[in-house]
């Protein structure tokens, strides 16, 4: 049998599993930026576009940038029930590019985009490993 003291340790390295396991799946959400990078911004874990909104904007403020300098934006791990690029070219007026990374996006909508590129292309980047955007 096991001693009171390789008890506790399989305990512990239980406790810290599970702890691995839970924060992975209730990850906070976040954006990043990198001033060297200056057009370049990134958030992951959102939700909404109002989080991803209101991320870049807490971001930028930090680093004392403007959302007008922003052309592209990359999502990483995000749960999205419609991204609607209107409304995120609505704040990032000169955004270009959005890198879509193992994310779950049920709906993209691109209704009244301005300066939508000519040869964009919903379909383009899908997520090959699961055939989400």
């Amino acid at each position: 049998m096991y001693s009171f003291k390789e008890k506790d340790l399989i305990r512990i390295l239980i406790f810290m599993l599970i702890k691995i396991f839970y924060l992975e799946e209730c990850a906070t959400q976040e954006c990043y930026y990198e001033v060297e990078k200056i057009e370049k911004i990134g958030c992951s874990h959102v939700m909404s576009t109002e989080e991803i909104r209101e991320g870049i904007n807490e971001t930028l403020i930090r680093y004392g940038s403007l959302p007008r300098l922003i052309e592209s934006l990359e999502l990483q791990r995000c749960e999205l029930s419609n991204l609607a690029l209107h409304s995120l070219t609505s704040f990032l007026p000169n955004l270009k590019e959005i890198k879509a990374i193992q994310n779950s996006i049920e709906k993209l909508s691109a209704e009244k985009v301005a300066n939508l590129p000519k040869n964009f292309d919903e379909t383009a980047n899908t997520d090959r490993t699961s055939g989400r955007l």
